[in-house]
């Protein structure tokens, strides 16, 4: 933290008022990007992750829609991992390569990013554990959210989840946080 106040202020002092604001918005990009890419690698705590996954993918649904999450007056919502965590347990490599990973610790590297979750309700969340691709694609199929009735799970692996990570990084970059990198 010293240091970028350290640069804002050098900044100030050698280039004047637009030189501060030109490091600024510079420093502001550099976070972003930083933040941007923490989340999507090692996506955080539930409700972020959920709060991010509705606001990217469910812009669709309306107050009525989102009402049915809520059962009992409980948000029943769930990381779902698409990509079983149990595939590493069972670390069965012919498996593991089928979905285009190297080995176990390439799917390791993989596992926990955004692109290899969705957020799922509860009871299905639990219908869905620990199958395989073509086992949740009939659960995501009954999913009160459209995004999940339209994933196409069967046909996911490693470059669909590379791709939905990118995706989700220039999404937070460009609309996400569009407000604060403008200029």
């Amino acid at each position: 933290m010293k240091s970028a106040a350290y640069n804002l202020i050098n900044a100030y002092l050698k280039k004047g008022k637009e030189g501060l604001k030109s490091e600024m918005i510079a420093q502001c990009r550099n976070d972003i990007e930083r933040a941007s890419r923490e989340f999507v690698n090692n996506t955080p705590n539930p409700s972020g992750f959920h709060y991010v996954f509705f606001e990217k993918n469910c812009q669709e649904m309306g107050f009525a829609d989102l009402k049915k999450l809520i059962p009992g007056k409980q948000f029943s919502q769930e990381k779902e991992h698409i990509i079983p965590i149990n595939l590493l347990e069972l670390d069965n490599e012919i498996e593991i390569q089928k979905l285009g990973f190297e080995d176990k610790k390439d799917l390791e590297n993989y596992i926990d990013t955004y692109g290899n979750l969705i957020s799922l309700e509860k009871p299905l969340n639990s219908k869905a554990s620990d199958k395989d691709l073509y086992g949740k694609d009939e659960i995501y199929k009954s999913s009160e959210i459209p995004f999940n009735r339209r994933f196409n799970v069967k046909g996911f692996n490693k470059k669909a989840l590379i791709t939905r990570n990118d995706a989700m990084r220039e999404w937070l970059i460009n609309t996400f946080f569009k407000d604060f990198a403008a200029h």
